[in-house]
């Protein structure tokens, strides 16, 4: 195996797994026989890149040092083959930002060169899990890591696999629970493009709305659509909307009810939403709000929006009807990962991409959107991978402190974990999401709201689950 391929760990673990794995016997016995297995295998890799320099396999021993330093950060040769630096034992290393991995020239002995690395690998594997089957095989995120930690170092070793709990599917490895994942976005996507062709053909231009001065004005039985944008623009927007409230009662079941808004204006500038405020004085109140937001309701219940994005228009008002779904289905709510977390993805299953953020200005928290440094992924996709970095970090407390807070006192770290919480239980879970849902919005006692609605023993089980779930997804 080269050691280009290993670029960190892979995601863990089932929950049934979680649940039923004993508990550790000693963890300082298997902390010692890990680190004791660890030492043996950077002295085999050293030997390795020994051998290699022979063989003229200068970048092979390069990556066999990056290698390395993922076993012991501080390991002085190889800093120094890479060329790091650091001013004292206390300050960071920091690699000279000319460096560049050098190329192999003997690639001959290249295959032998990796076979020995593997070798050396598979040794540490054997002992890893002796110590693991010695002192406890599960049981704690610590263990879990481990087996993580080595499904890293051997992605395709099925052994190690099968005691995360993995199925191969496709030649990968996966969680049962990504499969579902990955069947239930399949239904959705071919749910989601029938209804828009359906509802984009029943949009009708409606002239009645254009005589008054508008540029475009679609309508359907339902809704009413009409502003400043391109046709287009608006004709999609109003199916979007649409598919929107029948994704609302197929995930948050049948509401039986209609969702907002009946009609929505789409503006291009902030300038011409004050102005079109300004010709009704009875709606004075809102002008204050126009200067702080990007889309509001009127008083007669009319959405406003003015964005000089056409994508950012239609998923704004995507969000409007999901929410008001949300509002409907969990009346009264507070909780801001119901807003955030499974409002985001809904409007993600829509247009596979994000919405606007909410925020509620009545509300007095404080509101820490770039907390630590944190801004949420331009890329949509991304979005379950940076929830399971935060998770990594500080998964228990973070994931306790989402399941109960408000909207305003979210920053984007507590967004990310909402969103992958919401992914993995509409998902893998459905019934349990409703179940889930409800209950936090009751009760603040986390550990029991995570084992009565979904089995686990508390929330530390289920934020290390859910980071594994989170890597895959």
């Amino acid at each position: 195996m080269s050691s280009r391929c290993i670029q960190g760990l892979v995601c863990a673990g089932t929950l049934l797994a979680l649940l039923f794995a004993p508990a550790p016997a000693s963890a300082g016995a298997l902390d010692d026989a890990v680190a004791k297995a660890q030492k043996k295998l950077i002295r085999d890799l050293k030997s390795v890149t020994k051998w290699a320099a022979g063989k003229r396999l200068t970048g092979f021993r390069h990556r066999t040092f990056e290698l390395i330093l993922t076993l012991d950060s501080d390991d002085r040769r190889a800093r120094g083959v890479l060329k790091y630096k650091r001013k004292n034992a206390d300050s960071p290393w920091v690699q000279d930002p000319g460096y560049r991995q050098p190329p192999d020239w003997g690639t001959s002995s290249l295959p032998k060169a990796e076979a020995k690395e593997r070798a050396a690998i598979e040794k540490y594997r054997d002992a890893v899990l002796e110590a693991l089957d010695a002192h406890g095989s599960g049981g704690s995120t610590a263990q879990e890591d481990l087996l993580e930690h080595l499904a890293g170092l051997l992605p395709k070793d099925a052994a190690i696999q099968k005691r995360l709990g993995r199925v191969e599917v496709g030649g990968r490895w996966m969680l049962p629970d990504t499969v579902k994942a990955h069947g239930m976005r399949a239904e959705t996507r071919v749910f989601v493009r029938r209804a828009h062709g359906e509802e984009f053909l029943l949009a009708k231009r409606n002239a009645s709305t254009v005589e008054k001065g508008w540029d475009m004005a679609w309508k359907n039985e339902r809704r009413l659509v009409y502003g400043e944008v391109s046709s287009s623009a608006g004709r999609e927007c109003l199916a979007d909307m649409e598919v929107a409230e029948r994704l609302c009662d197929r995930i948050l079941e049948p509401l039986e009810t209609f969702l907002g808004p009946s009609a929505a204006i789409l503006l291009k500038t902030r300038e011409q939403a004050r102005v079109m405020v300004k010709r009704h004085p009875e709606w004075a109140d809102v002008l204050p709000r126009i200067e702080r937001l990007a889309g509001l309701y009127l008083p007669d219940g009319t959405y406003l929006s003015y964005r000089a994005d056409s994508d950012a228009q239609r998923s704004a008002a995507v969000r409007q009807v999901i929410n008001d779904g949300l509002r409907t289905k969990f009346a009264g709510h507070e909780r801001g990962w119901i807003t955030e977390g499974a409002g985001q993805r809904m409007t993600w299953y829509v247009l596979q991409r994000h919405g606007p953020a909410f925020v509620s200005l009545e509300s007095t928290e404080m509101h820490t959107s770039n907390e630590e440094g944190h801004t949420l992924p331009e890329d949509p996709a991304a979005w379950n991978r940076a929830a399971a970095a935060v998770l990594k970090r500080d998964g228990p407390a973070r994931l306790a402190g989402v399941m109960t807070r408000r909207l305003n006192a979210m920053g984007a770290p507590d967004v990310l974990v909402a969103y992958g919480l919401a992914a993995f239980l509409m998902e893998t879970r459905p019934q349990a999401f409703l179940a889930f849902t409800r209950a936090t919005i009751k009760r603040h006692d986390v550990d029991a709201i995570v084992k009565e609605t979904l089995g686990a023993d508390d929330v530390k089980m289920l934020a290390s689950f859910l980071r594994r779930w989170c890597l895959e997804n």
